[in-house]
């Protein structure tokens, strides 16, 4: 197999890892010390408020679109890219920016809440036709 000049021979980066070992452990101790979060967020849950987000830039966009075109509608081919990032900026203030959530991660919770407290009260029935 032939080698670059500038890659590294086999036994150079064997030595290289060797003697960045000592250092590597140092790191991973002192991270181990670090303290984590409690808060763990599902990835699905994470999936699921993204998709909501881009739902609602997907209305809302679809909402401009319609209120240029009653003014000018060259505006939207236009400007289409600027008037997208400022929908994107606005939602950013109002959304991560002032409550550090989106907008589809606080709906998000709302409908984990709402489907809890559903199943809590269906269970809650079932225990008293039961008893």
């Amino acid at each position: 197999m032939l080698r670059l000049p500038s890659q590294p021979t086999p036994t150079e980066w064997s030595s290289n890892w060797k003697d960045i070992q000592p250092a590597l452990r140092k790191v991973r101790r002192s991270m181990a010390s670090l303290r984590t979060s409690s808060l763990k967020v599902m990835r699905v849950s994470q999936l699921d408020s993204d998709i909501l987000d881009m739902e609602l830039v997907d209305i809302l966009k679809e909402q401009l679109w319609n209120a240029l075109s009653l003014f000018k509608p060259t505006i939207k081919e236009n400007y289409e890219p600027e008037l997208i990032g400022l929908l994107n900026l606005v939602l950013f203030k109002l959304s991560v920016y002032d409550s550090s959530a989106t907008y589809g991660s606080h709906i998000f919770f709302y409908l984990s809440l709402i489907s809890l407290l559903s199943l809590l009260q269906h269970k809650k029935h079932k225990c008293i036709a039961n008893a």
